[in-house]
């Protein structure tokens, strides 16, 4: 196969409504916006309780488990209906993070199941690249990230 370009030009000026930022009639615009916070001492404020645990409730990971919290993510969803999404990655402490790993088979499919401060059922996502992180949406709290952090963190790092 041969293919042959022709009557190529440089540098040819652009008609400025091909940049005009209007939506057409008809169309609409949705935009998403994603703020991550990747965490180095944050952990669960005092008082905060986390429970993970098997369906079959046979074994349990608890808030004093969580050695520190990695990163959160917060999916905003502008002039739109959508809320938004929170979701926060912990990392478990040695001893929390062995037990894991010994015991994730015996759930089904390393589904996990919790309850984030006896305020939400949660449904925790175990991390098989780096085995000693747990992930979880914290969506259902209705909260910004910003108001997670201030509420449920020892620190914040975001301002409203």
């Amino acid at each position: 196969m041969i293919i042959k370009y022709t009557d190529i030009q440089w540098d040819v000026p652009l008609a400025d409504d091909l940049f005009n930022p209007e939506v057409p009639e008809g169309w609409q615009l949705s935009r998403t916006q994603i703020k991550t916070i990747d965490y180095k001492e944050n952990k669960l404020a005092p008082g905060i309780t986390l429970r993970i645990y098997t369906i079959d409730h046979n074994w349990e990971i608890i808030d004093e488990d969580v050695a520190t919290i990695i990163q959160a993510v917060e999916t905003t969803y502008p002039n739109s209906n959508k809320l938004r999404d929170v979701k926060v990655t912990i990392e478990l402490n040695k001893e929390a993070a062995q037990y894991l790993y010994e015991n994730v088979n015996a759930t089904r499919e390393g589904f996990l199941t919790g309850d984030f401060n006896n305020e939400l059922s949660i449904v925790v996502k175990h991390n098989k690249d780096n085995p000693n992180r747990l992930t979880f949406d914290l969506s259902g709290l209705y909260l910004s990230l910003s108001n997670i952090e201030k509420r449920y963190f020892t620190e914040t790092s975001l301002k409203d």
